[in-house]
């Protein structure tokens, strides 16, 4: 089975092929552009191009899709609707979408991601910022309580 694995990193616990660099929690990467940097990411970019399949016919006159099984003559053709999605590197296939599919870069990626990590920082902040201030509520409360539940340190006054 393959890994189509080429480049990448772990935190700890390395994958089953063992084909990324493992690093320790202490040289984890603190932003996208480090990470990407050591997963080797800052060196291409997906890219799209146009998808195209051979139509041909043999000598029989059937259709056929294999250049190498066309005796007689044929194209490639666009397909309609499709797209490649390939390494701008070394134009490996990545894999094929519909034309609909938008590629993002990894620069685009990173922005997504930092985004999206600073959203559930400040959402955490948030709530441990509002989780504090329910505890102080409810000891202010308690403490109100109490005060009111207090017999009185006062001098009453003698009765008239």
């Amino acid at each position: 089975m393959s890994d189509y694995f080429t480049d990448g990193f772990t935190v700890g616990d390395r994958s089953w092929h063992k084909k990324e660099i493992n690093l320790t929690e202490a040289q984890r990467p603190d932003s996208w552009r480090k990470a990407a940097k050591i997963a080797g990411l800052d060196k291409w970019d997906p890219l799209s191009a146009p998808a195209y399949k051979y139509v041909g016919a043999d000598a029989k006159g059937r259709i056929v899709f294999d250049p190498e099984k066309s005796a007689i003559a044929g194209e490639y053709v666009r397909v309609e609707g499709r797209q490649l999605i390939l390494r701008s590197d070394t134009g490996a296939d990545l894999g094929a979408a519909s034309d609909e599919y938008q590629v993002i870069n990894h620069k685009e990626l990173g922005e997504i991601t930092e985004a999206i990590c600073a959203a559930v920082v400040t959402k955490r902040r948030e709530e441990r910022h509002r989780q504090g201030h329910v505890r102080d509520r409810d000891r202010d409360a308690r403490r109100e309580a109490d005060r009111r539940c207090r017999p009185s340190r006062r001098a009453h006054p003698a009765p008239r």
